[in-house]
């Protein structure tokens, strides 16, 4: 059995087919989503996964506005997608145009604690 400390992309790694991963063609329906505490997490979780080379969504306020991340997610298909709760929340409640997790094979909650 793995240690507590691995790391995150191993827990990742243990869990979904890279293979898919890499090759993932649903748009609006992300392989992977990562929810985060903070949009300052988010950016760190986003370069932790960064050593999977899958094409990453940033879905959190500090990262373009709403109407952005819709188009973005729409336009093209998302390996991973790490955002805050409440911009995923609205994001899913944009109905056909938003974000689904009808074809999404693993949720994270990042429970990363901070020292405030």
């Amino acid at each position: 059995s793995k240690s507590d400390k691995s790391s995150l992309v191993d827990r990742i790694k243990d869990s979904v087919s890279m293979k898919k991963l890499k090759k993932w063609k649903t748009v609006r329906s992300p392989s992977i989503v990562v929810i985060c505490v903070s949009a300052r997490r988010a950016v760190s979780v986003l370069k932790e996964v960064s050593p999977l080379k899958a094409r990453a969504a940033k879905l959190f306020p500090k990262n373009g506005d709403m109407k952005s991340q819709l188009e973005q997610l729409s336009s093209a298909p998302f390996g991973v997608a790490v955002g805050t709760p409440h911009r995923l929340h609205v994001l899913c409640e944009q109905g056909s145009k938003g974000l689904s997790f009808e074809y999404t094979q693993l949720i994270v909650v990042d429970c990363h604690m901070t020292n405030k």
